[in-house]
């Protein structure tokens, strides 16, 4: 017995509400259902494709690697939020009550680089470790994902930056069936069973069925 994760994807065209989703076992793997799923909401080849993700180094690797060069990468907000949030508790910023709504702010504003260079004002020192550093690790983490904080250009356009889709996803399209009470699973009858929720998800069960009786 062990644990282990599957990892699901989905796209949907801008202004439009049903998306497609599909999974993979491996990174590789699901860049390429991603990619799938991506041309099956309706991207063509000029299509400019908008992602949010958290900060996972391989998500933004897989957006280029499998979506192409229109493919831009945004920083879930709320998960950048977190990092403000611990932030906002230190003894630099606990002061100001407003801190960290300002922050918000800024960068939906796209002020993210004003942000990284107050941060960097206050990193702690490297005599302390990560976990008591909330200010030094923020900066770290915002500096080297800088390309990804642009909020508000995609506020502007109308498009999201919170990753609830996906979030959501995970528990209506899978979670609600896999890890209902007592559930155990092999993992061949778990791959199956994780393909007949996606197929269900995209609205293709009866076409699915209909296949499998023609074979």
């Amino acid at each position: 017995v062990k644990w282990e994760e599957t990892k699901l994807c989905a796209a949907v065209e801008a202004g439009k509400k049903e998306a497609v989703y599909g999974f993979g076992e491996s990174v590789e793997d699901l860049g390429v259902h991603w990619a799938e799923c991506v041309k099956q909401a309706g991207a063509g080849v000029d299509s400019d494709i908008h992602v949010v993700c958290d900060g996972a180094s391989w998500i933004a690797q897989q957006a280029e690697q499998c979506l192409g060069q229109n493919a831009t990468v945004t920083l879930d907000f709320f998960h950048a939020c977190d990092y403000l949030s611990a932030c906002a508790k230190s003894p630099a910023f606990a002061e100001d009550s407003h801190w960290f709504e300002t922050q918000k702010k800024c960068l939906r504003q796209g002020k993210s680089a004003a942000l990284i260079g107050l941060l960097e004002k206050h990193c702690e020192g490297e005599d302390i470790c990560d976990e008591q550093a909330p200010i030094r690790t923020a900066h770290r983490y915002f500096s080297k994902r800088a390309e990804q904080l642009d909020y508000a250009s995609a506020l502007e356009k109308g498009l999201p930056i919170g990753s609830g889709l996906i979030e959501g996803a995970h528990r209506h399209v899978l979670q609600k069936r896999l890890k209902i009470s007592g559930a155990w699973w092999e993992r061949n009858n778990l791959k199956h069973m994780v393909a007949l929720r996606i197929i269900r998800a995209n609205k293709q069960w009866d076409d699915y069925w209909d296949s499998v009786k023609a074979a």
